[in-house]
């Protein structure tokens, strides 16, 4: 058809309709590109946080390892600082079949109404058993 048009000697270009079409088509698809990179940012971010919990779970059950101390059943909470951030860990200890073994279930958040961003269970042995 163009070439017809150049022939002819009229005017080649596009149409209104065809230039409107085109950027509906563009703004669709760089919507859509961009609401993908930013829930692509949210997923890193929350696998940062993750991480990040579950470390300070796992290093707070080998201090509870290392203090050598015999806990009773009950909860222990704190905070800590890790990776320039402050956790917050809750440990919830709990008797067992085995009079020597404590199970102990470590939950960490990163902030006090946050959503819990690990959860850990192991166990400790009696000190000397």
């Amino acid at each position: 058809m163009r070439a017809a048009c150049r022939r002819e000697g009229h005017a080649c270009g596009f149409t209104l309709l065809e230039v409107l079409v085109a950027l509906t088509i563009l703004a669709l698809a760089l919507g859509a590109l961009i609401k993908t990179g930013g829930d692509h940012a949210a997923l890193i971010d929350g696998l940062g946080e993750r991480t990040q919990g579950y470390l300070v779970a796992e290093n707070q059950l080998q201090r509870f390892r290392l203090e050598g101390l015999w806990p009773e059943a009950g909860v222990r909470k704190d905070s800590l600082e890790h990776a320039g951030r402050r956790w917050l860990w809750q440990a919830s200890f709990e008797t067992t079949p085995d009079p020597d073994l404590v199970r102990v279930t470590l939950e960490v958040k990163s902030r006090e109404d946050g959503p819990v961003a690990a959860r850990l269970t192991g166990f400790l042995a009696r000190p000397g058993g």
